[in-house]
């Protein structure tokens, strides 16, 4: 006797829905610094004017448009693996920096400078 599973959605949906989530979040996620544009303006720890903002917002977007392909291609030549667990690593060196640094050299304080 052959045991037929049937599964909600063949495979290949399955996977083009999940990465039309994933596209979803990556696109949100880009969309979240002009959302809070507003309540950043209004901080005052900050100190941005619309023309930091601006600047601010041009930044992410450069700097996001050279990195991509870089990472697509590491992607291609290297292990996911490896590629993921090395884009955690910096992003947490990012985030979290050592004490020794100047305060202007991590994300928290990097607004404040311009």
């Amino acid at each position: 006797m052959t045991d037929t599973k049937k599964t909600w959605l063949p495979y290949k949906w399955e996977l083009i829905i999940l990465l039309w989530f994933a596209f979803l979040f990556n696109m949100a996620d880009r969309q979240v610094y002009n959302v809070v544009l507003p309540l950043l303006l209004k901080d005052p720890t900050l100190n941005l004017d619309p023309v930091r903002a601006g600047l601010v917002a041009s930044i992410f977007l450069w700097v996001y448009s050279v990195l991509v392909p870089i990472g697509g291609y590491l992607g291609d030549i290297a292990r996911r693996k490896w590629v993921v667990v090395g884009s955690l690593m910096l992003w947490r060196l990012l985030q979290n920096p050592p004490k020794r640094r100047p305060s202007g050299l991590h994300t928290g304080g990097f607004c404040r400078n311009f």
